[in-house]
């Protein structure tokens, strides 16, 4: 908890969430492993199915935070522009993410 903190408190939410997302689990499982004595399924296909489904939620979670920083880029270089000499509400509302057309 206190490391997933002191990531999000680094920088921004789409830099520390990809990071966080995949490694909490796997933190998770290893704690599991070593305090709690939990077993994981050693047959070739639970391991296939596990490094499958990491996989993809690794994937899944970078594009969701590439997305993000996108959508962070293009409300951002709308409001420079706005903010050089046009409607100071607009500037307002650009800057705390209202977005009215």
């Amino acid at each position: 908890m206190v490391l997933n903190q002191v990531a999000f408190q680094a920088g921004p939410l789409t830099a520390s969430l990809p990071a966080a997302t995949t490694v909490d689990p796997l933190v998770s499982i290893a704690i599991g492993i070593w305090i709690y004595d939990e077993r994981i399924h050693h047959g070739a296909g639970a391991i296939a199915a596990e490094l499958f489904c990491l996989a993809v939620m690794t994937v899944a979670t970078i594009g969701l935070s590439r997305l993000e920083a996108e959508e962070e880029t293009k409300r951002i270089d709308e409001h420079s522009r706005t903010a050089e000499g046009r409607d100071p509400r607009r500037v307002r509302e650009l800057a705390s993410g209202i977005s009215n057309p």
